[in-house]
Order: structure tokens, then sequence, then C-alpha cells
């Protein structure tokens, strides 16, 4: 084993720490810093939802372990953690000498991804049933 795989190896492994340690002091105090989070200005001013609009709810929903829950206020986030989690995953893979891709790299694939998420963010402002309940 080279020194730079250990050095990988090590560098995967403290990340891997680090996040964890990160997302546990944040689920323990992410609902009482939310209060402070200021109102969306879009929202107020035009009655329409921004594409963020949701985004801190659904990340303390997901940090209480209510994914269903997550996905009422906002499906960007939760799309974005299985896109890292995927490319950890890839990382991790390739930690082992194993280079799998799990996400494609091709832009048929990016426009498909930025195309759903467009019409959702549109979506969500037409049709009522596609977004939260406020």
């Amino acid at each position: 084993m080279t020194d730079k795989n250990i050095k990988i190896k090590a560098f995967t492994a403290v990340l891997t720490a680090a996040a964890i340690a990160v997302v546990v002091f944040i689920s323990f105090t992410a609902a009482d810093i939310a209060v402070y989070f200021p109102d969306c200005r879009f929202y107020s001013l035009t009655g329409y939802l921004c594409p963020a609009c949701g985004n801190t709810r659904c990340i303390l929903a997901m940090l209480d372990g209510h994914f269903l829950k997550a996905l009422e206020y906002n499906i960007v986030p939760p799309g974005i953690a299985v896109f890292l989690l995927m490319l950890y995953g890839e990382l991790i893979l390739g930690c082992m000498g194993k280079k799998i891709r799990l996400i494609p790299r091709n832009h048929c694939f990016l426009a498909v991804v930025l195309s759903v998420v467009v019409f959702y963010v549109i979506g969500r402002n037409i049709f009522p049933f596609v977004t939260i309940a406020w």
C-alpha cells in the first residue's frame, strides 16, 4: 500500500468523523437557532415561493429523522444530500481501489436533473398540493 493511499484513507476517516460530529451537534442546536432566521422576503413581497422556501424546515426535519416530512417542505435539500452521499460512496470505493461511478457524468443527466428542479420550483407555485402548507 502506498503512502498516497494511506493518506487518502486517513483523510476519509477524519472527514467522516468530523461530518458525523457536525451533524450531531447541529441536530441538537438547530431548533434553538432556527428562530433567528429571517422570513422569506420574496414570499412576503410576492406571495410566491422562492426556490429556497422551506429549506430550513426541510433540513431541521431531516436532522430529526423525519425524511418524508422533509420532502413536504422542499425536495432540493434531500436531493443534494443523496447526491453528496453518492459522491462520498464513490470516494470510499475509490479508497478501496474500486473505480465505480455512482453518479452519471454526462450532459443529459445534468440537463434532466436541472429540468426537474426548475419544473418543481415553478410547479409548486402553480399547483398548491405540490408545496408546503403555510
